[in-house]
Order: structure tokens, then C-alpha cells, then sequence
């Protein structure tokens, strides 16, 4: 399973990640992670941290992140789908939904 479709299917069942000094944390709806997602998570741990850190941090990445003061910063070299002056772009609300679930991908 890629990391797309990991976090895809994380945010199907409401579930989302944040790293939280160096660990990955898990939130869910009160249901609990099916095994099987669960296992794949667990199997690509150090991935999806590392994804999660350089992705969020990193401003060349080309991802739009949250700065320190909560502000969403979207680079001109993103993904046209984070352009919202763009037809068809997403809005800031779902770009910023998104980051603060940490499902950008």
C-alpha cells in the first residue's frame, strides 16, 4: 500500500495522525482502526512520520503547510488542486481541513 492510499484510507474511517514529539498519534472517531489498516500503519510508521515532518516543515517540499501562527501557506509550485483562485481549486477552508489532519498527500 502507498502512503496515499494509507492516508486515504485514514481519513475514510475519521481517523487522523499528527506527530507529537518525534511519535505518531492516532485520533479516531471512538471507533476503533480496523486491524488490517492498523498493521499497515504500524509496518510504515518511520515512513509516515518522516512524510509528516518533511512535508509540514518544509516549504520546498512544494506542499501547502501551516506556519507557526496557524497561517496556510500554499507555494505557487503546488499541486493546481491547492490553487484556490483556480477553477476548480480547492478552498482554503478544505486545504487548511486537510493539513490540520495531517492528509495532505
Amino acid at each position: 500500500m502507498t502512503l496515499q492510499q494509507l492516508f486515504s484510507d485514514l481519513d475514510r474511517f475519521g481517523i487522523q495522525i499528527a506527530v507529537e514529539d518525534g511519535e505518531l498519534r492516532c485520533r479516531g472517531k471512538g471507533e476503533p482502526m480496523p486491524a488490517t489498516l492498523m498493521g499497515e500503519l504500524k509496518e510504515q510508521k518511520e515512513a509516515v512520520i518522516h512524510y509528516l515532518e518533511e512535508s509540514h516543515a518544509n516549504p520546498d517540499s512544494g506542499l501547502p503547510y501551516l506556519n507557526k501562527s496557524d497561517d496556510l501557506v500554499i507555494p505557487f509550485n503546488s499541486d493546481k488542486r491547492y490553487h484556490w483562485w483556480r477553477s476548480g481549486g480547492m478552498s482554503i477552508r478544505e486545504t487548511k481541513g486537510q493539513l490540520k489532519r495531517n492528509l495532505i498527500h
